[in-house]
């Protein structure tokens, strides 16, 4: 924070509308001044599966006919979130093109995202279609709304999975990319 305050600031005396010192530049002096931050010390990673776990996880996955094991399943192979794939709407897929477009509405960063869809997730969605009711893909029990958020963490109890959290897939995602693939730093930001 205050790097991004000091760069302002510093932008501000450059283009002539303040003048005197940059008074971010003291980082000695600050802490007497602005509170001590928690923020670091509250951070609490969602528990994750390691990344080797999850081809025997998908399996068992497979072997699970309830939709709550198909939302899961489409987030585990999308790298998305709780919250993007259980108000997926069939019109948002392209499964000619195998991209699945979430409106920006429904993202964390405001801003469209554009998912690649590997062969499995399309037969996911394709076998889902004929089920979709009130605009999801994955219709709820009570109408007009989509698969509840508890439906995959029920799943995973059921799975014997307590310890790991469906947000966690994420983290399992990216340690995978970081261990595995030659990614740029950076590409897949949590």
């Amino acid at each position: 924070m205050r790097g991004r305050i000091k760069a302002i600031l510093d932008a501000e005396t450059v283009m002539g509308h303040r003048t005197g010192s940059n008074p971010a530049r003291y980082v000695d002096h600050l802490q007497l001044v602005l509170p001590r931050s928690k923020k670091r010390s509250q951070v609490r990673h969602h528990a994750a599966l390691p990344w080797e776990d999850i081809p025997s996880f998908v399996r068992d996955l497979e072997q699970r006919p309830r939709r709550a094991a198909r939302v899961l399943h489409l987030l585990i192979f999308t790298a998305t979130r709780t919250n993007e794939v259980r108000f997926a709407r069939p019109e948002e897929f392209d499964l000619d093109t195998r991209v699945w477009s979430i409106p920006g509405d429904r993202t964390k960063s405001g801003r469209p995202l554009r998912v690649p869809l590997c062969e499995r997730a399309c037969d996911i969605v394709l076998s889902a279609l004929p089920k979709a009711k009130y605009g999801y893909i994955f219709p709820g029990c009570k109408e007009g709304l989509p698969l509840s958020n508890m439906a995959m963490l029920t799943l995973l109890r059921r799975m014997s999975r307590p310890g790991i959290t469906v947000h966690g897939f994420r983290s399992t995602f990216r340690d995978w990319v970081a261990e595995c693939t030659e990614s740029v730093s950076g590409v897949f930001a949590a």
